[in-house]
């Protein structure tokens, strides 16, 4: 895993160090210049300064500063960040547990597209944990999960379709075209 870690965060920092200085450059350096980048307010260095303290990867792991970076991030629009942002308020990493702010993060980033922040957001409703429990937009969100192409999503729609009486399915359908359609428009007016 952490190989895995360090090869996905060495690709991000390729994508804002010029190629040439990076080869060049020691990890030390590398974590200076992120950090520097970081401190401009460029997102992307934010989201990486972030995971650089989440994992102590060539600074002191720091699950507060990771929080910190993170959500500046994420305040910038920065996907990957807005998705962190709301895990970490998920299951309280570097701030304590808020699961209305991580409803609120899931919710921002599965309107851009992100299929396990869909996932997320509609178990949130099917537990009433961080959102009033409402099975009807947990399936919608399940279904539209489920589109995005995040497998479980469509086992869950089918066990909440189980509880439901056939004017329950039919609001639970509408619900779930109506999002589904919204969804849609917004990626194609997002291109």
């Amino acid at each position: 895993m952490k190989f895995f870690f360090r090869h996905i965060l060495s690709l991000l920092i390729l994508t804002i160090i010029p190629l040439a200085s990076f080869a060049q450059m020691t990890d030390q350096d590398r974590a200076k210049q992120i950090k520097e980048q970081a401190e401009q307010g460029i997102a992307e260095a934010q989201y990486i300064l972030g995971n650089m303290y989440a994992q102590g990867f060539n600074v002191e792991q720091n699950l507060k500063k990771s929080f910190q970076w993170i959500e500046k991030s994420a305040k910038q629009g920065y996907a990957a960040a807005e998705f962190d942002l709301a895990s970490k308020y998920d299951i309280g990493e570097g701030i304590e547990t808020n699961l209305q702010e991580a409803a609120i993060w899931y919710e921002k980033v599965a309107k851009k597209g992100e299929a396990a922040a869909a996932f997320n957001l509609a178990s949130m409703y099917e537990s009433g944990q961080g959102l009033p429990k409402d099975l009807i937009n947990a399936y919608a969100w399940f279904e539209a999960a489920a589109i995005m192409g995040f497998e479980d999503a469509k086992t869950e729609s089918k066990n909440l379709v189980q509880s439901f009486d056939a004017s329950t399915l039919e609001k639970a359908d509408a619900k779930a075209a109506e999002l589904i359609n919204q969804l849609m428009q917004n990626h194609k007016r997002d291109k």
